[in-house]
């Protein structure tokens, strides 16, 4: 069991956790606001990998073969290499999100 506090540190204490707080809840409104932009962002990894793993490969001969310009999606691997990183970016973030879960969790159901 922790000693007593001192007024001075229970109000030191009550600062310091309000600003933890408010730092909190503005990481929630990000958090919202990302994961709101994460759906409209696999909307179009889905659309792009639908035509990537579909017609592409036909399609990216015949503009190679009569347009100038060059589009960066058929390119060999940069699309690939696109999907790739993001499957690790979004591995990595299942683990922070699992084990912050797990912790949390745990907090809760700690006996006193």
């Amino acid at each position: 069991m922790e000693k007593k506090k001192s007024l001075k540190q229970l109000e030191a204490k009550a600062e310091e956790f309000d600003i933890l707080y408010r730092h909190i809840e503005s990481d929630n409104e990000l958090l919202r606001a990302f994961m709101a932009n994460l759906e409209s962002q696999q909307e179009r990894i889905y659309k792009a990998e639908d035509y990537y793993f579909g017609d592409w490969i036909d399609d990216r001969d015949i503009v190679l073969a009569k347009f100038s310009n060059f589009y960066d999606f058929y390119s060999e691997d940069l699309f690939y290499d696109a999907l790739q990183e993001r499957i690790k970016m979004m591995e990595k973030m299942v683990e922070i999100c699992k084990e912050a879960v797990e912790k949390m969790v745990e907090h809760r159901t700690r006996p006193e």
